[in-house]
């Protein structure tokens, strides 16, 4: 099996600025009652707009890794599978756990907590911030074969490819602004289209000159959706809109450029957060929900920056902590088992014939 390689630096930066956006976005929203005047309505909105790229980004990192995966043997799927199981599904059902015992009141002794845990493992959940998840299981349970179609293809075939989701995602987004009900389906539209961007977006966008104009047409794309914020149109701006698009690419790019090359420190440190990323992604909303509500002390009964900034920064510290007793504890321990498991009733003899 051809991997997709170990954790690189300028991507880790991208994942952990993910992760901290996605915190902030939540953040962003408990802070409605304390936006009074202009410049906070305009300072909400443009960090509401850069901090939801976190979606579009982990897409796109989920999608550049996993795609780059080549499986041609039963072994080479059962290592993908048997890794993807361990280090993804087993940290979602112990996450999704704990989240139901603490909305159950921690009763697990009782026969319906269980039956709480599954349904909101099998569809409550999906309504939430886990809705991600859902999404991406399926893409990376595609991956390994979605690969023998993209690892091929040259840049006109990839431009061409990448001209079909915007354009679809394009009609998605502004029909309904002229009462129009599009229905129709494309198998690389919607999130998809993120997912294979991940991918192909440094194989087009391969000069630092192209790189350079991406990030321009990223922030003529923000002043664009900020117009349209002002003027009342905030339906389907975000998401899968071509400027929204351009401007998650812009983020990536920005991101993902090596602004801290003299610091062994610092670059540690971003991959040390990069490792319990996922965990804070998983623990993080409960817990700005229990500070917001019932313990932080507002810093000031109207201003929006310093109480957005003291729920966020509580709220990181607070699942930061969590997450590395949980990923050493009850994860790591639930990981041990999965491995058994699978090592128990997966064979290991290679298959040197190509898996059909």
């Amino acid at each position: 099996m051809a991997a997709a390689g170990g954790r690189k630096i300028e991507y880790e930066k991208v994942r952990v600025c993910a992760m901290l956006f996605m915190v902030m976005f939540h953040c962003c929203g408990s802070m409605g009652g304390f936006i009074d005047t202009a410049g906070e309505r305009w300072l909400n909105d443009g960090l509401t707009l850069l901090f939801i790229t976190c979606n579009s980004l982990f897409f796109m990192l989920s999608g550049k890794f996993a795609l780059a995966v080549r499986c041609g043997t039963a072994s080479d799927y059962q290592r993908y599978y048997g890794k993807k199981l361990t280090n993804i599904l087993v940290p979602i059902l112990v996450y999704m756990f704990l989240r139901s015992l603490w909305e159950y009141g921690g009763r697990f002794w009782e026969i319906s907590f269980w039956k709480t845990y599954v349904r909101n493992v099998c569809y409550d959940y999906g309504g939430t911030e886990y809705w991600f998840l859902y999404t991406l299981l399926g893409l990376l349970l595609l991956a390994p074969l979605l690969n023998k179609m993209v690892a091929n293809l040259n840049k006109g075939e990839i431009w061409l490819l990448i001209t079909f989701g915007l354009l679809f995602n394009s009609i998605c987004s502004y029909a309904p602004y002229v009462n129009l009900h599009f229905s129709w389906q494309y198998i690389f539209g919607s999130w998809v289209f993120y997912f294979m961007l991940g991918y192909f977006l440094e194989k087009v966008i391969d000069t630092p000159k192209k790189e350079n104009l991406i990030i321009a047409a990223g922030g003529v794309c923000f002043i664009i959706s900020m117009i349209q914020k002002r003027f009342g149109l905030v339906s389907n701006i975000h998401d899968l809109a071509p400027t929204f698009t351009m401007i998650s690419c812009a983020m990536f790019f920005l991101l993902k450029r090596n602004y801290c090359r003299k610091s062994d420190f610092i670059q540690h440190m971003i991959m040390k957060a990069g490792k319990y990323s996922f965990a804070v992604y998983l623990i993080h909303n409960p817990i700005r929900d229990l500070l917001f509500d019932h313990i932080l002390p507002h810093v000031s009964e109207t201003a929006y920056l310093p109480n957005l900034l003291e729920l966020a920064v509580c709220t990181l510290a607070v699942s930061f902590m969590l997450a590395f007793l949980c990923e050493n504890t009850l994860v790591r321990a639930a990981k041990w088992g999965a491995g058994k498991i699978i090592d128990r009733f997966w064979s290991k003899e290679e298959d040197k014939s190509v898996f059909i």
